[in-house]
């Protein structure tokens, strides 16, 4: 006589389990497009980045530095930027240039693999950023200096 791997009770529950699992992912209606992304802002961001990408990949417009502001999402604009980029696939809006330093927003996207880190005191980042937290999650102000 063979022995069983497992038990008929064992068999049951994993053809449940199984089954389940398929009829609720059958249930779920469409994603709405950035659902992985915070509302607000970081939404925002990304369907800036999206646009601007798509318009790239289409030809409908020629990759730049710096992403056009025909581009923008509304909580964008709101920011008053004076020119927008993207940095390791998160988002920058700089919103001042003072005394050869750039100084705005920066959004984190989770589809980068750079996170940016605060500190308590201000040291030099990647790149010439010095982050500071804001009361938005995955939102950050910075600085740098101009042509880093």
């Amino acid at each position: 006589m063979r022995p069983m791997l497992f038990s008929a009770r064992t068999g049951l529950r994993v053809v449940v389990g199984l089954l389940g699992l398929l009829l609720c992912s059958c249930m779920q209606g469409q994603a709405e497009t950035g659902s992985s992304f915070r509302k607000g802002v970081q939404r925002d961001a990304w369907k800036t980045q999206a646009a601007y990408s798509q318009a790239v990949l289409a030809h409908r417009d020629t990759l730049q530095k710096e992403i056009p502001s025909a581009y923008w999402a509304p909580r964008i604009e709101q920011l008053r930027p004076l020119k927008v980029y993207t940095h390791r696939r998160n988002l920058v809006v700089v919103q001042s240039v003072r005394d050869g330093m750039e100084h705005g927003r920066y959004v984190y996207l989770p589809i980068s693999p750079y996170k940016p880190r605060t500190s308590w005191f201000p040291k030099t980042g990647v790149d010439g950023y010095v982050f500071r937290e804001t009361v938005v999650w995955d939102e950050y102000d910075y600085t740098r200096p101009l042509g880093y």
